[in-house]
């Protein structure tokens, strides 16, 4: 009987909002991979900048699945998730909209699932879009005294010609693949962290599941970095979700004493920094709504208020 290559099926979930001008460059690049089995499924969340209606009468191929409200990462990605499986994708990638795709980025990845089969989830290595040979991820590094991650050669030029697959603190969510296997044991993501963090505690329980995390070196992504973002990276309603998920995942994954312990040490003097920006009234402007922001994320931690934080977040200062 002749050797018969079975390609697994993979399923890549791009999530919209509002963001036509970096999805359809997006779909562009995906719809150019050199792979036999795989579907786009666009998830778009209530954009109002006909986004839908565009990408509808360009890419024909594309399943296009509407959600009425903006649901954020996790929910978004969880809806276009359920999608997938139920039209028999053995692996997902969720993949930013903000990020162009090296064609062989399927089969790297593909590689890599027969040379570990057992492992649930795997990411890419990312670029920055405006510096090809810059490293935005090549994996991730834990750091307990800021009870965080760090990226790996993060701003570096890349030099590394090792082809080897890798373990990694978490997979990046701007291209994580995820098994169905996986996902059908541990769940999807969860959508009390709406936005940010999300990434890491879902790899977080594949790991603590046994299913492990690993980087592909092989698997080329371009990454715009933080374009669905208002104000940016640096932006408020990035501070605001980074703050008070990274609290949520501390208490889920390594415990309240270690809150006490990082409020005590590192977090409070940040917080009260923010405070006293606040109340001061010759402070630049931006500088105390991303005080504000900060502040308010630590604040409805403790009120445990989750998933979608305040409207104030998506206005621009």
């Amino acid at each position: 009987m002749p050797y018969i290559d079975l390609k697994p099926k993979i399923a890549i979930i791009i999530l919209n909002w509002n963001g036509m001008q970096d999805t359809i460059p997006c779909l562009e690049s995906v719809l150019r991979i050199d792979y036999p089995n795989y579907e786009v499924i666009l998830v778009d969340n209530g954009s109002e900048d006909r986004s839908v209606q565009e990408i509808r009468r360009r890419f024909t191929s594309v399943a296009i699945l509407e959600n009425r409200e903006n649901l954020g990462f996790a929910e978004g990605n969880n809806r276009g998730i359920e999608l997938a499986l139920k039209r028999g994708a053995d692996y997902v990638l969720l993949l930013n909209n903000d990020t162009e795709v090296d064609p062989g980025i399927l089969q790297a990845f593909a590689e890599a699932i027969a040379e570990h089969p057992t492992t649930g989830m795997f990411s890419a290595k990312i670029y920055f879009f405006d510096e090809p040979r810059k490293l935005f991820y090549r994996g991730a590094k834990f750091i307990w005294q800021i009870a965080g991650y760090i990226h790996v050669g993060h701003h570096d030029v890349d030099t590394d010609t090792s082809t080897a697959v890798q373990d990694t603190g978490y997979a990046s969510g701007c291209a994580l693949l995820a098994s169905a296997k996986m996902i059908q044991k541990i769940g999807m993501l969860d959508v009390r962290f709406y936005l940010n963090w999300e990434d890491i505690e879902w790899s977080t329980r594949s790991i603590n599941n046994g299913f492990g995390c690993k980087y592909v070196p092989g698997a080329i992504v371009y990454h715009k970095v933080s374009s669905s973002f208002v104000g940016g990276g640096e932006g408020p309603h990035n501070r605001y979700y980074f703050r008070r998920n990274h609290l949520l995942w501390i208490r889920l994954h390594l415990g309240r004493r270690y809150i006490v312990r990082y409020m005590l040490t590192i977090f409070i003097w940040r917080w009260l920094l923010d405070a006293l920006t606040l109340i001061n009234p010759m402070a630049n402007p931006k500088r105390r709504h991303l005080a504000k922001a900060s502040f308010w994320g630590v604040v409805d931690y403790f009120r445990g208020r989750f998933g979608r934080g305040p409207d104030w977040l998506t206005v621009k200062s």
